[in-house]
């Protein structure tokens, strides 16, 4: 889901150096390392660097905010249906059937017991986190979108959204995506009320109804603690609800909430292992997340249900050591991080439902008796044992760069006028990294607002530390005569190193509320690509790869001001482009567009894409989508290359002779058990877009390999990254397999017709239509909001954000972490408003051209069967 450490022995981020790109890397702010000499380091009497991190962090990081009520024990009132949305990241269905089996789930199986449940729903391509949340929240494939770090060509620029603040308040906030209507805006158009978790987007949730754990996630990133992160995240979910119950406040009618453990443990340890016993034990104290340990500690009753064996010391019974039982997946072992996360997040599950049991309404019903729950993995996980940086001892970048005659220019201040380039979001020249503190492109106007930027972020800067010098001052004043001996020291200590980063970071917020700096930045980039950029890797996930390539008449004249045809592809740098991606061990499938060149940005789409996929031995296959007008279905066709020994697929009689028509979930029915799972649909849908962020060339890893280091990953079409699981369970649910309803259904010649009694293995785009229906809506509503509300709707939501972060400064759980974390009475950032109300305007810079830009699409999911 998001970026993972090395698992090969290297404790940086994988695959972006934090000290890059305007991150500010925090260090661990729960860890009390740092205590005045001569003072005692325990309870409150510790000066701990936390504040000082914290206080930043907070500042930086204003979405994780929530507001925190004190309880009014009053009863609330009778409430309406409600769905609680669980997404259990990276869950393999085969893993999750066997646990349920042996009977180590226990709570998911409480739900199983009264729904129905599929172990081979499928999630959308490509099946990367940030991708997939897009679309179950708007049950739609072509999402802006495509993975947590991308390059979007029109704006010549890289947005990551897990490391930059600004993208990561784009994507929670959705101020400029989704840009079709999410079941949040749609329920809050109807008034309802909503709660988010760790849902990582919020649009339309309000402020004090989402909750995310930021230290911990943090802490889990930087410790792989992830088990803590899920506790936190859980905590802070169940805190909001139990305020909505005590306050007598409208109940919810949507939950939504992420738990991220077996995804994060998987990419740093891999699905699999190829012991022979089947039990692993974990020490306390080892190399783990001890939350499992502290968890027992309280609660000995969890030994049985989730272990086999658990060992206690004998006087104060706490837990020396687990020992858990390892499910074969495909023949290995799975890896026991993987499964341990996975027993962890059932714990967690069971606080859920107790505390849902809990909450009882003024006509006796709980909140449990009226929820829909809707739990399933945004994808699978694969074992990537071998990666391009451990195996072939380069970067992927690196790699391409090497067989092109490229550089990165990574080092180089000035660029020479002969040089040429291939870039990735790691491997940026400074100019382009940090382009403000250059001014080499700068008009007389351009360098006069960067030059305030520089001025306005310093002083705010100095009024952070003020402000953290004040709070410990006014906290210890006691030491008032060895402040400058003992205090202001280690304040300095802590805010130097991070000084520079956060002041790149304060600067470019700043800019980016400046629509005619953007501009000018733009179109000076746009002469910089043109001059030397010959390559960009888009990047996403470590299981694929976005490729864009200019056009050039001659090495020296080349330019991005359209995309290169099928044949300039081809032909690019005389060929060394694909045989550099043939060749490469890591590449499994190859797509390109036949009529690439038609798809821009600003363009309305062609009627019809033709996609070319490769293999690394030469085989090829062509995939066709065109959209039927009269149902806003897309319809897809694929036929193997009759010169093609294989098919590249493995298809074999679908792509047989003329060929085969086909929807979205008929492709992926046919395909379910196949090595690669509907590819087809998958990536005909993802390639039948004009995003600027998919490129000209993109590329899926092969079998066991990636184009990083994780030993574990997804974002490709293989079985195990596509297939996922699927449980609906409510109250007068019959236990059952989980079927979707189909609409429409495909004739030979490729013409649509209603289906009759058609049925499909569910897809996640089948999420909205069926809550929809659960609450009383029909799906179809959501499509005419799309075009008569949503505008304005979303108008509304992006103008009142700034005001809704200031209003609610000092009511952050991040904040209030800190100040408790080394015991000063109060805490406030109300002294920095002015500042943050500067800051913040980058959130309505891009309103307008995001309003013009919305999509009228009808939902592409069907409803669930569930009678």
């Amino acid at each position: 889901m998001a970026p993972h450490p090395s698992a090969r022995g290297r404790l940086l981020v994988d695959p972006i150096s934090p000290k890059r790109a305007g991150y500010v890397e925090f260090p661990d702010p729960r860890r009390n390392d740092l205590c005045l000499e001569g003072v005692s380091c325990h309870g409150s009497a510790r000066i701990v660097v936390r504040l000082a991190r914290n206080t930043i962090l907070a500042v930086l990081a204003l979405l994780a905010a929530r507001c925190s009520s004190p309880p009014a024990a009053i009863l609330p009132p009778a409430g309406g249906r409600h769905v609680q949305l669980l997404h259990l990241d990276g869950y393999r269905p085969d893993l999750l059937r066997a646990l349920l089996g042996a009977g180590r789930l226990p709570n998911l199986a409480r739900l199983v017991a009264r729904g129905r449940i599929s172990y081979d729903a499928t999630t959308v391509d490509k099946s990367e986190t940030m991708k997939v949340i897009q679309s179950y929240l708007t049950s739609q494939l072509d999402t802006k979108v495509v993975g947590w770090w991308q390059f979007e060509r029109s704006r010549f620029r890289f947005s990551n959204y897990w490391l930059d603040p600004a993208e990561v308040l784009a994507y929670a906030l959705g101020f400029e995506f989704p840009r079709s209507p999410t079941i949040q805006d749609f329920l809050a158009a109807q008034g309802e009320n909503l709660v988010a978790g760790m849902s990582l987007a919020r649009r339309s949730v309000p402020f004090q109804n989402y909750g995310r754990a930021y230290i911990e996630g943090i802490s889990a990133v930087a410790n792989h603690t992830y088990h803590d992160q899920a506790r936190a995240t859980m905590d802070s979910f169940l805190d909001i609800h139990r305020r909505i119950s005590e306050n007598g406040e409208k109940p919810p009618a949507l939950s939504t909430l992420l738990l991220a453990a077996a995804d994060e443990f998987s990419h740093l340890e891999g699905v699999t292992v190829a012991a022979r016993d089947p039990e692993h034990c974990f020490v306390r104290d080892g190399n783990i997340d001890d939350t499992v340990f502290a968890l027992l500690d309280e609660d000995d009753t969890l030994d049985d249900r989730y272990f086999a064996r658990v060992r206690r010391a004998i006087i104060t019974r706490r837990v020396r050591e687990i020992c858990i039982e390892l499910p074969e997946i495909e023949g290995r072992r799975a890896e026991p991080h993987y499964v341990l996360s996975m027993l962890v997040i059932d714990i967690e599950l069971g606080r859920l439902i107790d505390d849902f049991e809990n909450i009882r309404f003024a006509d006796g019903e709980t909140l449990f008796s009226r929820t829909l729950f809707i739990v399933f993995g945004d994808h699978g996980m694969v074992d990537t044992p071998n990666g391009m940086t451990a195996e072939v001892s380069e970067s992927f970048i690196a790699y391409l760069n090497r067989r092109l005659g490229l550089e990165t220019g990574e080092d180089q201040t000035t660029l020479s006028d002969n040089a040429e380039l291939g870039i990735d979001y790691v491997s940026l020249p400074p100019r382009l990294e940090r382009p403000e503190i250059y001014e080499d492109w700068q008009s007389e106007e351009i360098r006069a607002l960067t030059a305030e930027a520089d001025r306005w972020s310093r002083e705010f800067l100095v009024e952070i530390e003020a402000l953290i010098r004040s709070d410990l001052h006014d906290s210890y004043w006691w030491l008032f005569f060895l402040r400058s001996l003992l205090i202001d020291p280690k304040i300095d200590e802590v805010l130097h190193p991070i000084a520079d980063e956060a002041l790149a970071m304060l600067r470019s917020l700043y800019l980016r509320g400046r629509l005619d700096y953007l501009e000018a930045e733009q179109e000076a980039n746009r002469a910089l690509f043109d001059r030397h950029v010959r390559l960009v890797y888009g990047g996403g996930a470590r299981n694929n790869a976005e490729l864009f390539i200019p056009v050039c008449e001659s090495p020296a004249a080349c330019s991005w001001e359209r995309r290169p045809s099928y044949d300039e592809i081809l032909g690019y740098r005389e060929g060394a482009f694909l045989r550099a991606l043939v060749e490469s061990p890591g590449v499994g499938l190859i797509f390109i567009r036949k009529n690439n060149e038609a798809f821009a940005d600003a363009a309305p789409l062609p009627k019809r894409v033709e996609v070319e996929i490769r293999d690394r031995e030469g085989n090829r296959g062509l995939l066709s989508v065109e959209r039927d007008d009269p149902s806003g279905e897309l319809v897809y066709h694929y036929r193997t290359d009759p010169a093609s020994v294989n098919d590249p697929l493995g298809y074999e009689a679908w792509g047989a002779g003329e060929g085969t028509y086909g929807t979205y979930n008929e492709w992926n029915d046919r395909t379910i058990d196949a090595p690669y799972v509907n590819v087809v649909g998958g990536m005909g849908a993802y390639l039948y877009s004009s995003n600027p962020a998919i490129g000209d060339v993109v590329v899926l890893h092969a079998t066991d390999w990636n184009f990083g280091e994780n030993l574990g990953g997804h974002g490709g079409v293989h079985r195990g990254e596509k297939k996922t699981f699927m449980l609906v369970s409510g109250p007068g649910l019959d236990p059952g397999e989980l079927r979707a309803q189909a609409r429409y259904r495909s004739t030979e010649d490729g013409e649509l017709e209603p289906a009759v009694s058609e049925t499909h293995v569910p897809t996640l785009l089948d999420i909205v239509p069926t809550a929809l229906a659960w609450l009383g809506y029909a799906p179809s509503e959501l499509d005419r909001f799309a075009v008569d509300g949503f505008e304005e709707h979303l108008d509304t939501w992006i103008r009142a954000q700034r005001g809704d972060i200031l209003r609610n400064l000092d009511e952050m759980s991040s904040l209030e972490k800190a100040r408790e974390a080394v015991g000063v009475p109060e805490l406030t950032l109300e002294p920095l408003r002015p500042r943050l109300t500067r800051l913040l305007e980058f959130i309505e810079s891009n309103r307008e051209d995001t309003l013009r830009r919305l999509s009228e699409r009808p939902h592409l999911g069907n409803e669930l069967i569930l009678e």
